[in-house]
C-alpha cells in the first residue's frame, strides 16, 4: 500500500491531473483513524502475573523457611555433635571410675583376707602367750608354795640352830668351868696330862 502511493503522488506531480479514482484509491487507501478503545483488562496475563508474584513470593518465604530451617538444622546439628561428644566425655570418664572402683574393690578384698589372715596369726599368738602364761602362773604358783615350804623348813632350821647355839654355849660355859677346876686342882699341869686324867 505504502508503494501505491508513492506511485499516485508522482503521477499528480507529472500530470498535475487529480483523478477522482485515484483520489478515491487514495482516500480509501488510507486506513481510517478509529477511536482508542479502552483497555481491557487481561485477566489471565494478571492471574498470571498475580500467580508468578504469589509463587514468587511463596518461594522467597519458602527459602526464607527452608534457610531458617537449614540454620536451626545447622545449629540443632552443632548443639547435637556437642551433646554427642560431652556424652562421649561421660562414658569415658564413667569407664575410668568404673575401672577404678573394681581396682580398689579388688584391694579391699586383698586387705579383707589380709586382715582376716593377721587376724589369724594374732589370735593364735594370744593363744600361744596365754599358754605360755597359765603354765608361768602354774610355776610361780608352784614356786609361791615352795617358797612357803621352803620358809617353814627354815624357820625349822633357825629354831634348831638356836637351840644348837644355846647348847653350844652351855656346853663351852661347862668346858669352861672344867678347865678352871681342873686348873686349879692340878695346877699348872699340861693339856695332854689333863686329858689323860679326864680334865
Amino acid at each position: 500500500m505504502a508503494a501505491l502511493s508513492d506511485t499516485a503522488l508522482a503521477s499528480f506531480r507529472d500530470d498535475d491531473a487529480l483523478n477522482s479514482r485515484t483520489i478515491g484509491y487514495l482516500f480509501w487507501s488510507i486506513p481510517p483513524v478509529l477511536p482508542r478503545q479502552p483497555r481491557v483488562p487481561d485477566l489471565a496475563a494478571q492471574s498470571s502475573r498475580k500467580s508468578s508474584s504469589t509463587q514468587a513470593m511463596t518461594s522467597s518465604r519458602c527459602f526464607q523457611s527452608v534457610y531458617v530451617s537449614n540454620s536451626r538444622y545447622d545449629k540443632s546439628n552443632d548443639r547435637y555433635e556437642e551433646l554427642k561428644n560431652r556424652h562421649d566425655e561421660l562414658r569415658d570418664r564413667h569407664d575410668e571410675l568404673r575401672d577404678r572402683h573394681d581396682e580398689l574393690k579388688d584391694a579391699h578384698i586383698a586387705l579383707q583376707q589380709q586382715m582376716s589372715h593377721l587376724r589369724e596369726a594374732t589370735q593364735e599368738k594370744i593363744s600361744q602367750l596365754r599358754e605360755a602364761n597359765a603354765a608361768l602362773n602354774a610355776k610361780l604358783s608352784a614356786a609361791d608354795e615352795v617358797k612357803g615350804s621352803n620358809a617353814s623348813e627354815i624357820n625349822a632350821l633357825r629354831k634348831t640352830a638356836a637351840i644348837t647355839e644355846l647348847n653350844l654355849g652351855m656346853y663351852k660355859r661347862e668346858v669352861e668351868s672344867l678347865r678352871l677346876l681342873c686348873a686349879s686342882k692340878w695346877g699348872n699341869a699340861s693339856p695332854r696330862t689333863l686329858a689323860g686324867v679326864g680334865c
